[in-house]
């Protein structure tokens, strides 16, 4: 585990209580898996990473610079 801060509970409210407690504990295949799915609508994986992290950045600037995804805040 990463030693960056803690988010509040506020930033996370938005998201449901089992995806909380699953927080960390996807794969890299469960995420190879989704990319494959948002690469059928015809996003490509370059920018489904730049929506994602500027959507994570603008509730978390306090992770920009820093390597968030190999943390479980970066599965949010």
């Amino acid at each position: 585990m990463g030693s960056g801060p803690i988010p509040s509970a506020r930033k996370l409210s938005g998201l449901s209580y089992n995806s909380r407690c699953l927080l960390g504990t996807y794969t890299s295949a469960e995420r190879y898996r989704s990319k494959v799915e948002v690469n059928k609508v015809n996003v490509g994986s370059l920018s489904l990473y730049d929506l994602g992290n500027a959507a994570f950045l603008k509730e978390f600037p306090e992770y920009k610079g820093k390597d968030f995804l190999t943390q479980p805040i970066g599965q949010v």
